[in-house]
């Protein structure tokens, strides 16, 4: 035809962002734990009462670990509710707006039965269609 031909999935740009925003706390993890490390080595070497220094170190060591199950209790259940409008709506409209072209599948199936059959796949379980590019 036009030469070489590429299927690819629209599913794969979440997957895509999703990595980088794990790669974005991972980073904000690694910042806010040596903002803490450094806090707590200057309390240490600080000429203060050293009462005071454990008052000043218990909560910036302790809260990392409390504050996943107070975010938690508090946070949960009105963000799930949340979410899970917004994917609802998010779903309905990628549904309205993707649509699979048959001749496209057809085209795959004939060239490659393994790839139709990851592409039907994703299809049915992501909603995302199978599009082909041709390069000149």
């Amino acid at each position: 035809m036009f030469g070489r031909t590429h299927y690819f999935n629209t599913g794969h740009t979440a997957d895509y962002a999703y990595f980088l925003f794990q790669q974005l706390l991972l980073l904000l993890v690694r910042y806010f734990t040596a903002i803490s490390v450094a806090a707590v080595l200057w309390i240490l070497n600080d000429r203060i009462n050293p009462a005071y220094k454990i008052v000043w170190i218990l909560p910036i060591v302790v809260f990392p670990y409390v504050r996943r199950p107070i975010l938690y209790l508090f946070w949960q259940k009105q963000s799930q509710s949340s979410n899970q409008k917004k994917l609802k709506r998010i779903g309905s409209k990628m549904a309205a707006n993707l649509h699979q072209n048959k001749q496209v599948f057809e085209r795959l199936q004939q060239q490659d039965l393994d790839a139709s059959n990851q592409a039907r796949y994703l299809i049915n379980y992501s909603g995302c269609p199978v599009f082909q590019k041709y390069d000149c």
